[in-house]
């Protein structure tokens, strides 16, 4: 049984349309993941700041906008919202 050039060229184009396919649906879903664990660390950082900090007096608001500073931003979010929130507070 031969192949056709045809059915070959057919076969490799289906391969890079799901390749491609594949590619643009996970990339956004590998990118909103990454997010979610980022904003997940800035959270547990913010708490253990927070629990630390009561012995001195200095705490940060933990809302979903602090929450996705430190996140996203990592330690110069951190630093960025204490400055913030010493001269605001």
């Amino acid at each position: 049984m031969e192949m056709e050039a045809g059915v070959i060229l057919a076969g490799v184009l289906l391969l890079i349309i799901l390749l491609t396919v594949t590619r643009l649906v996970l990339g956004p879903v590998k990118a909103v993941a990454r997010f979610m664990v980022r904003c997940g660390a800035g959270l547990l950082v913010l708490l253990v700041l927070n629990a630390l900090g009561r012995w001195i007096g200095f705490q940060l608001p933990v809302n979903p906008v602090s929450v996705a500073g430190v996140g996203l931003l990592g330690a110069p979010g951190l630093v960025l919202l204490s400055v913030m929130s010493y001269l605001l507070g």
